[in-house]
């Protein structure tokens, strides 16, 4: 309040008089406060923006990635380029449901090629991968 009766040449006693009388401290408090959740509220519509925008960006790219997908002759694939494939499916998932991820990876990164196939042969729709092989085609007969 001494700098305010300085810059105005008033006395510091009737300035401290005006402040207590028209409440200045609680209303310089309440604009700040203002500003503050101007500033938030700035921020957080333009952070529901960008999700808006990276939600229809991400859209467009499944319908693409889907479309690729369905092209795709999982026979003429090898099994680590179906494990990953199915890595990225299963981290998408669980991302989308708040879920973790990373146990994931470490369990598929682990298994054996054959082992993973076998995995997903028993764990994905009927016709979504090609049968196991039979025992002559292992042996190259």
């Amino acid at each position: 309040m001494a700098k305010v009766a300085v810059k105005f040449g008033k006395s510091p006693t009737w300035i401290e008089l005006l402040s207590r009388t028209w409440h200045w401290v609680d209303r310089v408090r309440a604009w700040v406060k203002l500003q503050d959740d101007m500033v938030r509220l700035a921020k957080l519509e333009a952070l529901i923006e960008m999700n808006q925008r990276h939600a229809t960006v991400a859209k467009g790219m499944v319908i693409k990635v889907v479309e690729k997908l369905q092209k795709l002759d999982l026979d003429e694939m090898k099994p680590s380029d179906v494990a990953r494939w199915f890595e990225v499916a299963v981290k998408v998932e669980r991302l989308t449901l708040g879920e973790e991820t990373d146990i994931v990876r470490q369990k598929f990164s682990l298994m054996s090629d054959e082992d993973l196939m076998d995995y997903l042969r028993q764990n994905m729709p009927v016709g979504s991968l090609p049968p196991a092989p039979s025992e002559e085609e292992n042996d190259g007969s």
